[in-house]
């Protein structure tokens, strides 16, 4: 049997951890603008997952757009930049790339995958 002081209650692994094994994982991940106030113990087997999970999170349309447009800023700090690779013009079906939040501000750009990024204006409709 463990010896209580010597482990802590991990809420997902739903049994003791050990302490010197324990990490702490946010409720609120740190790339969706989460707080190191906000933290419970956890395995590091559950870290690797929950940090797989949340890049994919983070990298889905609708939250990396919305990350771009707010500034939501993660464990880094760096201004967030969505870009959408596989995006094409609707009146010539030309492939193109969008980025948005580009330079730390409200930029959308948008280019061909062939030509140098060069900076597009935000009204303009590809």
């Amino acid at each position: 049997m463990n010896d209580v002081s010597s482990t802590i209650w991990g809420p997902y692994a739903g049994a003791d951890v050990e302490s010197s094994l324990a990490t702490e994982d946010h409720i609120v991940p740190l790339s969706m603008n989460g707080s190191d106030q906000l933290v419970v113990p956890a395995s590091y087997v559950n870290c690797s997952i929950g940090s797989e999970i949340e890049g994919k999170v983070a990298r889905e349309f609708s939250i990396g757009l919305a990350r771009a447009f707010n500034d939501v800023r993660g464990q880094k700090r760096k201004a967030p930049r969505f870009e959408v690779k596989r995006a094409s013009a609707a009146s010539t079906g030309e492939k193109l790339r969008v980025v948005f939040g580009d330079k730390g501000g409200k930029i959308m750009r948008v280019y061909t995958p062939e030509h140098s990024k060069t900076s597009s204006n935000p009204n303009n409709s590809a």
